[in-house]
């Protein structure tokens, strides 16, 4: 895992299989906008349940903030500096949080929000509570940050839908298709981004069965111009896509979407002499943080996409993508998926993969 919004003091801490000493806490005197006047009581109408895109979803609120999608099933409010834990230890949590403080109407000591607790060295203060150190429920690794803390999986494991903080094994799927990565390498990404975007992507590889007989992989990236890592014909073996996908450049640039989308149609990427074949499903997936430069030509370079039979499924990441797009340049509503964060990737993981298996 790794750290999420913006915080202000504590220290992230690691631990896996319960070892570690969880020592360093946050310093707890960054109050920012989780320093609120009020009866220091109120953080929205707690947990609400309610249906969403293709099935029961779970909503947050937290003072007001932002949804997203997982997988067309999970949606989640998050703002406002308050942290929850789901799913029987899994940490969602949210910026501009400040200390933990809370200021009680008519003076007072403060009330320290959850996930925070005292801190005995000043009084006023509200320090972070490692979790991880003293009462982490993850099955394989914990994460610490201010307010909350995060569950994450070691390789060939991944979160479970059910329960966020046990981990399954990766079921490989079987399906026979040929898939192609366009994934946004626009200067809106960053290095830091870019980077856990490349990782996901490299992730998802593994839960397919990478052969002539079953999925073959190919990828490109996009922001001024498009750049093709390679072929569906390329690789034979699921650990040498990966390895490819981790050492894709970064271009930085602008968002130019629909040139990736042409490009793929123009050049013939599903084609037999790049790897192509008849029987198989043609799916791009687009990955992209943000909305394209050129939204009509987007749309319209999806559409003639499809029109060969192609199927699009589109993963927003973050909290610029525009959802009407993705929504648009998707072969259905059920083919988006977007996750809140550039962290929280591996819990829109089966949703994604399962989308994809689906053919």
């Amino acid at each position: 895992g790794r750290q999420q919004g913006s915080f202000g003091g504590g220290r992230q801490q690691h631990r896996e299989d319960g070892k570690g000493e969880g020592q360093g806490r946050g310093d707890g005197h960054t109050q920012g906008d989780g320093h609120k006047h009020g009866d220091g009581h109120k953080h929205g109408d707690g947990h609400k349940h309610g249906e969403g895109q293709g099935g029961e979803g779970h909503e947050h609120k937290s003072g007001g903030g932002r949804r997203f999608f997982l997988g067309g099933g999970f949606g989640y409010f998050l703002g406002g500096g308050h942290g929850h834990h789901t799913g029987g230890g899994h940490g969602n949590h949210t910026g501009g949080g400040g200390g933990g403080v809370e200021q009680v109407e008519g003076g007072g000591e403060p009330e320290c929000e959850s996930g925070f607790q005292e801190d005995p060295r000043n009084k006023s203060n509200c320090i972070d509570i490692n979790e991880c150190a003293v009462s982490s429920t993850c099955e394989h690794i914990c994460t610490n940050f201010p307010g909350s803390y995060r569950c994450s999986c070691r390789s060939n494991y991944e979160i479970s839908a059910s329960e966020r903080n046990k981990c399954t094994e990766i079921k490989v799927c079987e399906f026979l298709a040929d898939i192609i990565f366009l994934i946004d390498s626009s200067g809106s990404m960053g290095e830091e981004n870019n980077a856990l975007q490349l990782s996901f992507a490299s992730k998802l590889v593994t839960h397919f069965t990478v052969d002539n007989n079953r999925v073959r992989f190919g990828a490109l990236l996009f922001s001024d111009i498009p750049e093709k890592l390679f072929d569906l014909n390329k690789y034979s073996n699921g650990a040498d896509v990966s390895r490819a996908l981790i050492n894709a450049p970064y271009h930085k640039g602008t968002t130019l979407t629909d040139k990736g989308l042409d490009y793929i149609r123009e050049n013939g990427l599903f084609a037999t002499s790049k790897g192509g074949r008849s029987n198989a499903q043609d799916l791009v997936v687009v990955f992209t943080d943000g909305q394209s430069n050129n939204p009509s030509a987007t749309i319209a370079a999806a559409e003639n996409l499809k029109k060969q039979n192609v199927k699009v499924v589109s993963v927003g990441i973050g909290e610029e993508v525009s959802l009407t797009e993705l929504q648009t340049i998707a072969s259905s509503e059920d083919d988006v998926v977007v996750a809140y964060s550039f962290d929280s990737l591996d819990e829109i993981e089966q949703a994604l993969t399962s989308r994809l298996c689906q053919g």
